[in-house]
C-alpha cells in the first residue's frame, strides 16, 4: 500500500513549510531515507574497480579541479556596426545574387 504522488508532494510541502507533527516527521524520515540511499549508491561506485568511477566522483565532488573544462564564451562585442541598405538603393549587380537566394529559399517554402 502506498500514497499517490500528489499526496507525497503535499505532505512534503507541508513539512517543509513549518507544519509540525506528522508532516515534520514525514520530511525528516524522507531526508534520512534519501541520505541512506545516497550513501549506498556511493559505496557501490567506490567499490567499482574501474578508474572511471573514481573520476566521476572527483568531477562532482571537486568540480573546480576535476570538472570538465569545456565552457562557452558568450561575450558580445557591443561595438559592432550594422549597416542596412534599402533594397531600392541596391544596384542590379547587387540584386542578382539576392534574387537567386530568394528563388532557392522559395523552393523550401512551397514544397
Amino acid at each position: 500500500m502506498g500514497i499517490s504522488e500528489s499526496t507525497f508532494h503535499a505532505l512534503r510541502e507541508k513539512g517543509e513549510s513549518g507544519f509540525g507533527g506528522l508532516y515534520l516527521n514525514f520530511v525528516e524520515t524522507l531526508k534520512k531515507s534519501e541520505a541512506i540511499a545516497e550513501a549506498n549508491l556511493l559505496s557501490v561506485i567506490q567499490a567499482d574497480p574501474s578508474w572511471q568511477s573514481k573520476a566521476w566522483i572527483l568531477e562532482r565532488r571537486c568540480p573546480e579541479h576535476w570538472g570538465r573544462r569545456s565552457r562557452l564564451d558568450a561575450s558580445l562585442n557591443s561595438n559592432v556596426e550594422v549597416k542596412f541598405t534599402a533594397i531600392k538603393e541596391l544596384s542590379e549587380e547587387e540584386l542578382l545574387p539576392l534574387g537567386k537566394v530568394i528563388m532557392d529559399l522559395s523552393q523550401f517554402c512551397h514544397s
